[in-house]
């Protein structure tokens, strides 16, 4: 009897240690997922709220925030209406944003900011309101997970123009600037002289008041740069937070040269962020870079670029290869088609 019940007693123990470690299991599962990348999207719009919300749908999860710029021209009602989630930060400093303009960089260090607020770790992925994913979610995070301390940028040595001249905006339209050089009496026997002194005039009489005092620095020497080379690329890049931390202490301990210069420099927002990454990658050797995560197409003929992307489009995003996670540019007025035919072939697998 007593043998019986030291069995007994025994075969208990055993079941209960078993129990004990298979209820524990989950926390395990849980560990290991903590583990995973954490992605925090930044995101700069000002139409299309309907297509916002979609595109947040598909790169939602446990693992991602979203930290939103509205252009303040634009109502943002709209957008916060539609857009209600836990995770999606509307951010309150909002940005007169023009086209090719220092003020797509003001808008884009002010989501960064919010993100390093937020004191969220991991990888920030920046996107316009006209990106959308042609990959499935579950690859876009596997994808990231396997290249966590990657930086995936597009660069490449810039052209002359964009260094030398002024741009002075006389709206906030796209494409309403001059480029304009200093004057100089020198040259006052050549045609470029009075090809310049055309443009200064222009500029003079076309410009809003608010912002004629650009024409008078436009007549001054162009501002010497902070960088013996200067880089351009895509808009659109992803990097760690740990990266985007450099680049933004880069920018605050030389915050009134980088603004002075870049305020008057045509498409900015191509160059600030590749340019500082180069410069720290001189002396930062942890940084490590890979081909940006998009596909765009500017190789259309007959068209504004970036092209929108339409149904005869699609064949090309299904072969794009595993690194090209997004394409730009989408617009559901143009062509919804192509983003319900991606959503059922490719998102939905």
């Amino acid at each position: 009897m007593v043998i019986f019940l030291f069995m007994a007693a025994i075969g208990i123990y055993f079941i209960k240690l078993r129990d004990y470690y298979i209820d524990r299991t989950p926390d395990f599962t849980l560990e290991m997922n903590s583990k995973s990348v954490f992605k925090n999207y930044i995101l700069q719009v000002h139409k299309e709220p309907h297509l916002l919300k979609r595109l947040i749908d598909r790169l939602n999860d446990d693992r991602s925030q979203f930290f939103i710029h509205v252009d303040v021209k634009f109502d943002i009602e709209p957008f916060t209406k539609l857009i209600n989630y836990n995770n999606v930060h509307f951010i309150a400093e909002r940005h007169n944003v023009i086209w090719g303009d220092y003020s797509q960089v003001i808008a884009t260090l002010a989501l960064l900011r919010a993100v390093f607020e937020a004191n969220i770790e991991g990888r920030i992925i920046f996107l316009s309101g006209q990106c959308y994913p042609i990959k499935p979610l579950h690859h876009i995070t596997s994808y990231l997970e396997e290249h966590e301390d990657i930086d995936f940028v597009e660069f490449e040595p810039i052209l002359i123009e964009r260094i030398l001249k002024h741009k002075v905006n006389f709206t906030n339209r796209r494409g309403h600037y001059f480029l304009i050089g200093r004057i100089r009496w020198s040259q006052v026997l050549t045609k470029d002289f009075y090809l310049n002194l055309f443009k200064h005039a222009a500029a003079l009489l076309l410009m809003k008041p608010g912002i004629k005092y650009q024409w008078y620095a436009a007549t001054q020497n162009r501002t010497i740069s902070l960088f013996d080379h200067h880089f351009k690329g895509s808009s659109w890049w992803s990097f760690t937070v740990n990266t985007s931390k450099k680049i933004y202490q880069y920018y605050l301990d030389h915050k009134e040269e980088l603004d002075h210069y870049y305020s008057n420099t045509l498409c900015s927002d191509e160059q600030f962020f590749q340019t500082i990454l180069m410069k720290l990658m001189e002396h930062d050797y942890s940084i490590q870079i890979d081909r940006y995560l998009h596909f765009i197409d500017w190789n259309r003929v007959g068209e504004p670029l970036p092209a929108v992307l339409k149904m005869s489009d699609f064949d090309t995003l299904l072969q794009q290869p595993d690194r090209v996670l997004f394409a730009r540019k989408f617009d559901p007025k143009k062509c919804a088609e192509i983003l319900d035919k991606i959503d059922r072939q490719i998102l939905d697998n």
